[in-house]
C-alpha cells in the first residue's frame, strides 16, 4: 500500500465504551454502548450549529444545535459487540423523549472525543 492508501484506510475516528445507568437490561445492569467521534463531514455540520447558535443568541440556530442533538446519538451511537448503529432517524421521536442528562452526557462524551472542547469552540469562533 501507498501512502495514500494506508492514510484513507486508517481507522482513526476515535471510539470509547460508555456505560450508562440510567438505561439497564432486564436484570436491571447497566447498559454499555461505543460511542464513536465525528468525522470531518459531521464535525464540520455540528461546529457550524455550535457557531450559528452562540452568534448572537439567534433561536431558530438554538433550535437546529437541539435537533442535532439527537442526530448525533443516532449516528455516533453504537452496539458494542457488533459496532451496528443502535438508533435509526425512525428514534428521533422517541430519543427526544430520554432524559436530557443522559442525552447530554453521551452528546458531551462525543464532543470529547471528536475534539470538540470549549477551547476549540473558542479558537474557532476567533478565527
Amino acid at each position: 500500500m501507498d501512502l495514500r492508501e494506508l492514510i484513507l484506510n486508517a481507522k482513526d475516528v476515535p471510539e470509547e465504551l460508555m456505560t450508562l445507568p440510567e438505561w439497564t437490561d432486564a436484570e436491571g445492569k447497566p447498559l454499555t454502548v461505543l460511542v464513536c467521534g465525528f468525522d470531518t463531514r459531521a464535525y464540520r455540520r455540528v461546529m457550524r450549529g455550535v457557531l450559528d447558535a452562540s452568534a448572537g443568541g439567534d433561536a431558530a440556530a438554538a433550535h437546529r444545535l437541539m435537533d442535532d442533538m439527537t442526530k448525533i446519538v443516532i449516528g455516533c451511537v453504537r452496539d458494542p459487540e457488533t459496532r451496528a448503529l443502535v438508533f435509526t432517524e425512525e428514534d428521533a421521536e422517541a430519543l427526544e423523549q430520554k432524559s436530557a442528562m443522559t442525552m447530554q452526557r453521551i452528546v458531551t462524551k462525543i464532543m470529547e472525543l471528536s475534539g470538540m472542547t470549549d477551547a476549540s469552540v473558542a479558537a474557532a469562533k476567533a478565527f
